[in-house]
């Protein structure tokens, strides 16, 4: 198949998957709040903090995240701790201690828009 005779990506593949992305984070988003805000996390019932509390702390600087990014270890931190981290010389995962495949950073934009609902909504 030549150049000319492929099919027009953009129209036909691309509007059928917008939609499911959407549909993903939205679900996601949902489902991180849904568990932030439960009874069990907001009693303060337990000594430590929920699972999903836990997500939203960077795991290298032990605080909420303002711009979480998964590396190439599959943690998210905070951009700024992991751009950091890579900037120092360091080729390893924080968590870890193996050597990272490489050094790309993927926003996690789900986890940042349940993040910022969850401040907006627990003001004091």
């Amino acid at each position: 198949m030549d150049h000319h005779s492929r099919p027009d990506l953009t129209a036909g593949v691309w509007s059928e998957l917008e939609p499911i992305k959407a549909f993903y984070e939205a679900s996601a988003t949902q489902l991180i709040l849904a568990n932030l805000t439960s009874p069990h996390h907001i009693s303060g019932k337990s000594d430590a903090p929920s699972k999903l509390l836990q997500m939203v702390i960077c795991t290298y600087l032990q605080e909420i995240m303002e711009a979480p990014h998964v590396a190439a270890d599959g943690f998210t931190y905070e951009a700024n701790a992991i751009q950091g981290w890579l900037s120092s010389g360091h080729n390893t995962s924080p968590m870890t201690n193996l050597p990272l495949p490489n050094d790309h950073l993927i926003p996690n934009r789900a986890l940042r828009s349940a993040i910022q609902d969850w401040k907006q909504n627990h003001r004091s």
